[in-house]
């Protein structure tokens, strides 16, 4: 199990439907206001011989409401796949290039997950993903800039063991990500009750 995650308009969905070769998750342009009735969709897959479940999740702005509602469904859907006895084997977090100011929630959402899954194990299960290279409106030097003002954003992260990608919009670029993903160990979880309830914290 691979949870995709990120704020609203990252890509999360279109990520998935260009894994999976067709359109099984819903597309939300983030024009319309955060109501909290999101839930994650799990979405089935294979990669060569490994069978892959992606988890879409909802995205989150830069309110807490958002956050905690996000938060708390991820949480719910890892705690229902934990105890069918299926294992996480890492987070890909999409950031868009275009985006002029990093959402900060994003590092209160990694935050939480670190102290979820252990805090090692998990940042070297995570992927920190740079989305819309492949856009006409995106300048090659101008997102150079900003991609290096992520990469000090996330400098404590990428030291710690994650690692940062480009997503050029097409299955390839996206298959190599997963694969990296693929090839660590699984994610090491805590008992479902107390990973509800710090989800509803």
């Amino acid at each position: 199990m691979i949870v995709v995650m990120g704020g609203r308009g990252g890509g999360k969905s279109y990520f998935i439907n260009q894994m999976v070769g067709g359109d099984v998750a819903p597309i939300r342009d983030g024009s319309t206001q955060y109501t909290g009735t999101l839930t994650c969709q799990a979405v089935p897959t294979r990669f060569g011989r490994s069978k892959v479940i992606l988890i879409d999740t909802p995205g989150f702005d830069e309110s807490n409401s958002s956050e905690a509602i996000a938060c708390a469904e991820i949480c719910r859907v890892l705690a229902q796949f934990y105890q069918r006895g299926v294992s996480l084997r890492g987070f890909i977090y999409l950031q868009r290039i275009t985006e002029k100011k990093t959402i900060g929630n994003a590092a209160s959402v990694l935050k939480m997950f670190r102290s979820l899954c252990g805090e090692t194990k998990l940042l070297k299960n995570t992927i920190l993903v740079t989305t819309g290279w492949q856009l006409q409106q995106v300048d090659e030097p101008q997102g150079a800039v900003q991609e290096r003002e992520l990469r000090k954003f996330w400098g404590q992260m990428l030291n710690q063991g994650s690692t940062m990608v480009r997503y050029y919009g097409d299955r390839d670029s996206g298959v190599g990500i997963v694969s990296r993903i693929l090839g660590n160990e699984d994610v090491p979880f805590e008992p479902e009750a107390e990973l509800m309830a710090r989800g509803k914290q």
